[in-house]
């Protein structure tokens, strides 16, 4: 399809530094890193000239004009009736996990997580001398659901934090409103915080809608944290920012208090720059962002039916990192990662990377051009005849 956004045009970006590109062999094709590769919307890229036109940088406090724009976007794409002062800037998804992990539980406190799952979530866990507690997705007829009952377990035996990925990188899981009210009844009834990763939130396919963890943390009196970013929304991730939003005063002072004991509570100015225009005038570059991820991946739909038929394709209602299932081809991971790398010449992220339950598996990222989807996927089928 063609795009006024230009999503079908192949931009080169070896040799930009970009980790997806660069930290590969020039004649594999790159899958794996979730960025996108297209352009940030041609707003994105005028407000940051404007700003370096000044030509002063100095420390930057957070304007008003952000946080309302935050808000807004909030309440438009996601029905998530978020005021200026619920608003709490941070440097990134992770560090801000890191920070709430610091803030809100003490070393040696098990921290739950629901494998297979986003694999920097295993590190800052153990980063910060804490214990993971495992909660592993059930996997049912080719879906992922989660294991509420084994939660309540965790939760009895004195777990003290969980960590949401929301939507479910990687198995692309948008947790319903239903599903998250019986988390926030779980972590009411034990006393867990919640933090939940919503980075993805605003690839939602269509058919599927999104709802954010902290309102219904709010219903339930679970206190909580849900991070947002627009680094994956307007491919701006080399421009780290994140925005948390609190479940409850005494939640957000202590986040707040936390962030500024590290000296983090000052922004990154051009990150703010990007993030409040594309919050303001991103709108209708999404809306063709996610016409074009879907095409991308209704066509992967088609070619793994007809091509690939001993893989399968998790179903997929958010994000833009497909889950494939390499199992019933019955290669060990070490074989089906050296043939989609060496024989196929394309990277895509390792299943085991997200956890035990991750083997067999390999994520992918469509979010390319769709000549570059074409090239990658034919790659993969060559590879396996």
């Amino acid at each position: 399809m063609s795009s006024r956004y230009g999503f079908e045009t192949v931009i080169e970006r070896r040799g930009s530094g970009a980790i997806k590109w660069d930290a590969v062999p020039a004649d594999v094709l790159p899958m794996w890193v979730a960025d996108m590769d297209f352009q940030a919307p041609p707003e994105v890229v005028e407000a940051l000239k404007a700003r370096l036109e000044h030509s002063l940088f100095g420390y930057t406090q957070v304007p008003q004009t952000y946080l309302a724009a935050f808000a807004a976007w909030q309440r438009i794409r996601n029905n998530f009736p978020v005021i200026a002062a619920d608003v709490i800037p941070a440097p990134g998804v992770m560090p801000s996990i890191r920070f709430a992990i610091d803030a809100f539980t003490e070393p040696g406190d098990r921290i739950v997580i629901q494998p297979p799952v986003y694999f920097p979530f295993y590190r800052v866990i153990e980063g910060r001398d804490r214990l993971i507690d495992s909660n592993p997705l059930i996997e049912e007829s080719g879906s992922y659901r989660m294991d509420l009952d084994a939660l309540e377990r965790s939760a009895r035996a004195g777990a003290r934090m969980i960590l949401l990925c929301s939507p479910h990188n990687p198995v692309g899981r948008v947790w319903s409103a239903e599903e998250l009210a019986a988390v926030a009844d779980i972590c009411v009834r034990h006393g867990i915080f919640a933090v939940s990763d919503e980075i993805h939130s605003d690839i939602i396919m269509p058919g599927h809608s999104f709802q954010s963890f902290v309102p219904v943390a709010r219903d339930a009196g679970c206190s909580a944290l849900s991070l947002f970013a627009p680094s994956k929304t307007f491919n701006i991730a080399g421009l780290a920012s994140c925005t948390a939003v609190a479940s409850d005063e005494a939640t957000g002072r202590a986040y707040r208090k936390n962030l500024q004991a590290g000296n983090l509570e000052l922004p990154n100015l051009l990150s703010i720059v990007a993030a409040e225009a594309a919050y303001l005038h991103g709108g209708r570059w999404l809306d063709e962002l996610i016409e074009y991820l879907h095409g991308n991946l209704e066509y992967m739909k088609n070619f793994i039916e007809q091509e690939l038929p001993e893989v399968r394709l998790t179903p997929l209602e958010g994000t833009y990192i497909a889950w494939l299932d390499f199992r019933a081809l019955d290669l060990p991971d070490d074989e089906l990662s050296r043939r989609l790398l060496s024989v196929a010449r394309v990277r895509l992220n390792e299943g085991r990377q997200f956890g035990a339950e991750g083997r067999g598996f390999q994520r992918l990222n469509f979010a390319c051009p769709r000549t570059l989807l074409e090239e990658g996927l034919s790659r993969i089928a060559a590879a396996f005849r």
